[in-house]
């Protein structure tokens, strides 16, 4: 017996920057972690507000600072930094989308 699979035409934006990135996007964003964390930052919402500029060329909204301070907790830690780039990169004004 045969079996046909039927793929999605259309994927998400996460599944196609995991098929064309996977493991390497996922490298370059703990190193980019850990080099961040390992800065002295003069708050959180300074290192949030550097993010969100380098990344995205814009300050944060009131709830994405929120979030953010939320993410990256009292002291950031490089995962804590990494988890924040991820957010930032799966933000679709961030993504080149055609």
């Amino acid at each position: 017996v045969e079996r046909q699979y039927a793929r999605e035409a259309n994927i998400t934006t996460l599944e196609a920057i995991d098929l064309n990135n996977g493991q390497i996007l996922a490298n370059y964003l703990e190193r980019g972690g850990a080099k961040i964390a390992a800065q002295s930052w003069e708050s959180n919402a300074h290192l949030i507000g550097w993010l969100f500029q380098f990344a995205l060329a814009r300050v944060p909204a009131a709830d994405e600072l929120a979030l953010a301070q939320e993410t990256l907790g009292d002291k950031p830690t490089p995962q804590n930094v990494e988890d924040l780039l991820w957010s930032l990169t799966m933000l679709p004004e961030f993504q080149l989308v055609r």
